[in-house]
């Protein structure tokens, strides 16, 4: 209860100084300056009168979004398999995995959009390629955060590596496996949004671009957009978080 009275102070907070600040801008005296930045209701009424739109767009980077998280999240872990056989696979594989995580991913998604030339495709692979770094790097600290007394008494009992791999370090990669996820889930949603934004001809990005280039007396559908945009992050982060507590009771966060 401590908790959401605190969110929902916050919430309180953010939306009088919005209604402030837009007040401000309205009194100004540049022109068409309210429309720039409009008050709360314009952007629910906005919200409500383009519905039908703005769902649309919304299923359409969700969708997205979703496919390229999985396809991120098996990628890592893969990744994190193979690299923690043993040093030399990690030395071998992330010198690249980090240095192709430096190309901006808003200057990718229009590459990749010109080689494959379909917006869906282009979406889940950008999003994969994402999502997959934070979910290879968290679990790879997770197989490596066994303590030695622990597999040695594996060792002591005369397990396989497979049978150590299942039996221990995956268990114990499991919470740095969520605290990945946790963090791969809204970026996927932000990838999303930075290949509609190269030009796509649907999804919330293209709500977002679109409504910029009509103007000013389109504000409030603009900030309708961001507004679900991250409405959509928090749906997922906490989507993530869910499984998190489903699938990993035992963590001492989730005992009474």
């Amino acid at each position: 209860m401590r908790t959401w009275g605190i969110g929902v102070l916050l919430v309180i907070a953010v939306g009088v100084l919005w209604q402030l600040n837009a007040w401000r801008v309205a009194s100004s005296d540049t022109p068409l300056a309210g429309k720039k930045f409009p008050y709360l209701h314009d952007i629910a009424i906005a919200m409500v009168q383009n519905w039908p739109d703005l769902w649309s767009a919304v299923r359409t980077t969700a969708s997205g979004a979703l496919v390229g998280l999985v396809i991120g999240t098996v990628i890592g872990v893969a990744l994190a398999l193979i690299a923690g056989r043993s040093r030399i696979w990690e030395s071998a594989f992330y010198p690249y995995v980090v240095f192709g995580q430096m190309v901006p991913t808003i200057a990718l998604a229009p590459i990749l959009l010109a080689i494959l030339r379909d917006f869906t495709i282009t979406r889940i692979v950008v999003a994969s390629y994402i999502t997959f770094f934070p979910m290879s790097l968290n679990i790879l600290k997770g197989l490596k955060s066994v303590p030695d007394d622990e597999a040695e008494l594996m060792d002591s009992y005369n397990s396989s590596r497979r049978q150590t791999l299942m039996k221990l370090r995956i268990p114990a990669a499991a919470p740095f496996f969520f605290t990945g996820f946790k963090i791969a889930a809204p970026l996927a949603v932000v990838a999303e949004i930075v290949v509609e934004l190269s030009g796509a001809t649907d999804g919330v990005g293209y709500l977002i671009l679109i409504t910029q280039y009509y103007g000013p007396q389109f504000a409030s559908l603009f900030w309708a957009a961001v507004v679900l945009t991250l409405l959509l992050g928090i749906v997922f982060y906490r989507g993530a978080a869910l499984l998190e507590r489903l699938i990993t009771p035992w963590q001492p966060e989730f005992r009474a």
